[in-house]
């Protein structure tokens, strides 16, 4: 059996959250310093090595975002299983392509991180729900049901979905 227990001293959790906050921006402004210098310093002939330190110093998602963002910008193959750029990309249009995108962000005068926030909203995926509820109703026809009482779940359910939505309105207004 689990013992809960009430946190007890609020001020050092209040002062270790602030201390992730101030880690968190310290994180986005060396990354907005040194992402796009490591990067150029390999367009300038340095070793890709440090970006794949500037890579390994990150974990998780922001790892695989980080990664991601490099791809396009830089003019190198990703190995996958080291986790590393490892080969200089031969293809001109390629290198054309990266250089240009590369050159693209400098100008813009866009930060690094901003990169990383585009890639969230990116990442966050649409969901077609004509296509799943085509899928859906075509599915349940198949297992017998009737049209009649496919459109009765399919109205319950934008009803459902309605009077959850007008029930957020006044919770959300109340705080």
């Amino acid at each position: 059996m689990i013992n809960f227990k009430k946190l007890d001293n609020v001020a050092a959790f209040d002062t270790a959250l602030e201390t992730i906050r101030v880690s968190r921006k310290a994180i986005e402004d060396a990354t907005n310093t040194w992402a796009p210098q490591a990067i150029s310093g390999v367009y300038a002939g340095d070793n890709i090595a440090q970006v794949n330190s500037l890579i390994g110093a990150f974990g998780g998602v922001q790892k695989t975002r980080i990664t991601g963002i490099i791809k396009k910008l830089l003019p190198y193959q990703f190995d996958k299983d080291t986790e590393k750029f490892t080969k200089k990309e031969t293809k001109a249009a390629v290198v054309a392509r990266k250089t240009e995108a590369y050159s693209d962000f400098i100008e813009s005068g866009e930060t690094f991180w901003t990169l990383v926030d585009q890639t969230k909203k990116a990442d966050a995926k649409t969901v077609d729900y004509a296509k799943k509820i085509t899928k859906d109703v075509e599915g349940a026809l198949s297992h017998g049901l009737t049209v009649d009482i496919v459109l009765a779940l399919v109205n319950a359910a934008i009803a459902h979905a309605a009077a959850a939505e007008l029930l957020k309105e006044p919770l959300a207004n109340a705080a």
